[in-house]
């Protein structure tokens, strides 16, 4: 194929009403063909064309599913009980070995050490006065510890795994006396930059929301320059969810459910037939998107940042899967109702409210990790 003059680039441009600046009009000589880029463009709303512009629609997508429930076993055994807590255990101490670098013992090894790190199991929490009593387990047994209240989270939970700095000095005759609990907690680092934009929308209840504002924002959707939706829980009528969007094409919609379209967690994918361009994924799930991590919860706590794992699992799975191995670039959250969009050590938490009350969609550019919210009243 001959490749275009600048001057016929210029003129087809013309054609569809777009102006290019130098920059971008440079870039377009150097490509064999500009028919499909030409086509992409010309939908844009903006006249004038940068380079980015074209870089960006010239660039290939690159999605991949990081974390993804699609089974659950069919009855409870004591093996498969026994493999999911050894499996949570496991990847939690690999995660806080990673982390704190210390010299860790077993909890019965603790009575060698005037001061040990360890890692255990919280198995039972008991206050008194200004206190509290803690029992740690790990694989080699459990031990009860007494800690000053100002030295544990004040989140602690039964079955949190956690790093402990306890000593062999009993605090009475069946306590050891502990200095610290810590959560591994996810690191301090530089925000992770990736390119093109994402849509993320909440909490639709179709069964008995309004549909007016749902309705503009798939008109503005299908319009815009953004690939890909997210849809994060309570859908209330997947059919009237793929009704809805059955018009959009060349763009990708993710979609986990919520409590109202399956109360377990984890939750599996929703069936959902007839709309290829819908992608189906367990709540809680991680993809990512152009080099971008995003986790999609539909309940979502900072805790869970903090203790590196998502909730207690209603459902005991032959494997752990609530780990937060990966740490997440963007938290795509839900179920509270209220928009909102936080930032915890560089990780951008996205709650974009609900069609029942405050409909605010949160568009996100991956390459500046800009963002903005929506209204469509």
């Amino acid at each position: 194929m001959v490749k275009l003059t600048k001057k016929e680039i210029v003129e087809k441009f013309l054609l569809k009403e777009k102006l290019l600046t130098p920059e971008a009009l440079e870039v377009l000589t150097n490509l064999d063909d500009i028919t499909k880029i030409l086509e992409k463009l010309s939908k844009k709303d903006r006249i004038l064309l940068t380079k980015e512009d074209i870089t960006l629609e010239n660039m290939q997508n690159k999605v991949k599913i990081i974390m993804n429930i699609t089974s659950k076993p069919t009855e409870l055994t004591p093996e498969i009980f026994t493999k999911f807590y050894a499996s949570k255990f496991e990847k939690m101490k690999n995660i806080i070995i990673n982390k704190f670098q210390k010299d860790f013992v077993s909890i019965e090894n603790i009575k060698h050490r005037k001061l040990a790190y360890i890692i255990g199991r919280v198995i039972d929490i008991e206050s008194f006065d200004n206190k509290t009593k803690i029992a740690l387990e790990d694989f080699s047994g459990s031990k009860e510890f007494v800690f000053d209240n100002e030295a544990i989270p004040k989140d602690i939970q039964i079955d949190d795994i956690v790093l402990a700095c306890v000593t062999s000095n009993l605090y009475s005759e069946n306590y050891f006396i502990g200095k610290e609990i810590l959560y591994p907690d996810v690191p301090i680092r530089e925000p992770s930059k990736g390119y093109g934009k994402i849509a993320i929308i909440s909490d639709l209840h179709l069964d008995e929301a309004p549909l007016e504002r749902l309705e503009k924002f798939i008109d503005f959707f299908e319009k815009s320059d953004i690939k890909f939706l997210i849809v994060i829980g309570d859908i209330g009528k997947k059919e009237k969810f793929i009704e809805m969007f059955r018009k959009i094409r060349d763009k990708v919609i993710f979609l986990i459910p919520g409590e109202v379209d399956d109360n377990t967690y984890p939750s599996l994918p929703l069936e959902i037939n007839g709309n290829d361009i819908i992608i189906s994924l367990s709540n809680p799930s991680m993809i990512e998107i152009n080099n971008i991590k995003i986790l999609l919860i539909h309940r979502f706590d900072i805790s869970m940042l903090k203790k590196r794992y998502l909730g207690k699992s209603r459902i005991i799975f032959e494997e752990d899967y609530l780990t937060l191995n990966e740490v997440p670039d963007i938290v795509a959250c839900g179920y509270t109702h209220e928009p909102e969009i936080i930032n915890y050590k560089c990780i951008t938490i996205v709650n974009a409210g609900s069609l029942l009350a405050d409909f605010r969609p949160v568009i996100i550019d991956l390459d500046t990790r800009e963002y903005k919210q929506l209204r469509f009243d």
